[in-house]
């Protein structure tokens, strides 16, 4: 053998065109710093010449260069079609689906590496596990969640040149409902806890101010609250089901235009001691504006449903 030579050349040229040739002794392994072209398919050309000035050359197979991450078309999220009423809640405690759409218009995207851990201790539900390119959503079945608990799915997104990006999301669970509370309303059949407002379970003309307290919800917290009234159970003929925000503070939700009705002195205090019970969460009210005015001896439900954040 007298030499090797090497080039790099376009796909389909049968000489270097993009590398010219490049005389060396070396047999095995050769580096050289030369800036090759992107987005252009490549081979390399290799020529033995001995001494005879006879010689034979050999080329690569085609590649391509690709210095570019994969694309987020879509970034990745916890599906609504799965277990979800509400975005970031999850009302199931064995499976979780994610979707994600991710391209790479140079080399195509090759697969991915998917897992799963809990937040608080950081522990891996779901070791990472490679699925194919092709796929744009998971599921994570038979899992054990815990209410309350704040998961997150991690997926690594790599191209066929082996640059990878990667990206995250995160869903709580909440399985559970409210715990129920009650009205706190100053009646003669109400006990007195010290919770009751003045002007809590009140009414004039088409008005009606109520209150309650209690609902709560350990895992979520409580959104809000649908109030419906009728003179039957779960009747609605005096006030259609109306949706009423819950507050982390005591204060007095109105209708429209509906002024808070004062009935008394002052209708926005709470009772003698000023509070309400630390485990029961500040007490609610809302003044509302039913269909038609009450009169003296009528009896109605009130039908109150705490929501929390998990729906």
């Amino acid at each position: 053998v007298a030499f090797h030579r090497w080039g790099v050349a376009s796909l389909n040229a049968s000489t270097p065109d993009v590398l010219n040739w490049i005389v060396t002794a070396e047999t095995k392994f050769l580096q050289h710093k030369a800036k090759l072209p992107t987005r252009t398919w490549l081979k390399v050309l290799v020529e033995t010449v001995n001494n005879a000035g006879l010689s034979i050359a050999t080329e690569s197979m085609g590649f391509l260069i690709d210095e570019s991450i994969p694309e987020i078309q879509v970034p990745l999220s916890v599906s609504d079609a799965v277990g979800q009423l509400t975005p970031d809640w999850l009302v199931v405690d064995d499976v979780i689906t994610v979707e994600w759409v991710v391209s790479d218009q140079e080399s195509g995207v090759k697969e991915y590496w998917i897992s799963l851990w809990y937040h608080d201790t950081g522990r891996i539900t779901f070791e990472p596990i490679k699925i194919p390119g092709l796929l744009n959503n998971f599921t994570f079945h038979n899992l054990d969640l815990k209410d309350g608990g704040n998961y997150t799915a991690q997926l690594v997104s790599c191209n066929r040149a082996g640059t990878c990006i990667r990206q995250s999301v995160s869903v709580a669970v909440d399985t559970s409902p409210p715990v129920t509370g009650h009205l706190a309303a100053a009646t003669d059949s109400a006990v007195d806890l010290g919770r009751q407002t003045e002007d809590g379970l009140a009414w004039k003309d088409n008005q009606v101010n109520i209150s309650w307290v209690g609902f709560q919800d350990p895992h979520s917290g409580i959104d809000r609250y649908t109030i419906q009234m009728g003179t039957t159970w779960f009747g609605s003929e005096l006030l259609q089901e109306t949706e009423v925000e819950h507050s982390d503070e005591t204060v007095i939700s109105e209708s429209s235009d509906v002024p808070y009705v004062e009935i008394e002195a002052d209708s926005k205090t709470m009772g003698d001691n000023g509070s309400s019970n630390a485990h029961e969460a500040p007490i609610q009210m809302a003044s509302l504006r039913l269909q038609r005015s009450l009169t003296p001896g009528i009896s109605f439900f009130v039908h109150l449903v705490a929501i929390n954040k998990a729906s």
